[in-house]
């Protein structure tokens, strides 16, 4: 039971953090549209929406390849998660 509270309070930090980073990277953009001239403002703007959503796109893709994989070994020869987890370890 208190592993499962614990669990749950650490994906709701995880969200919490995902959020003020999310807030950190437009201000971030917003002090360096500032920085530039207005011509130019849009441009900088596009460029940090971009690498905001190429950086989403690039940590789902490496974070969630050992779930992936955990999930596929579970199913494929019915182990628990410790058990697989285990044989990932030892590979």
């Amino acid at each position: 039971m208190i592993e499962e509270a614990i669990s749950q309070i650490f994906g709701i930090w995880y969200l919490i953090g995902a959020a003020l980073v999310f807030f950190m990277q437009a201000g971030f953009a917003m002090v360096e549209a500032g920085f530039t001239r207005a011509k130019n403002a849009g441009n900088i703007i596009m460029k940090n929406t971009m690498d905001f959503c190429l950086g989403t796109v690039a940590t789902v893709a490496v974070t969630a390849a050992p779930e992936v994989r955990l999930r596929r070994i579970m199913a494929r020869d019915g182990l628990s998660e410790d058990q697989a987890g285990a044989r990932i370890a030892a590979q």
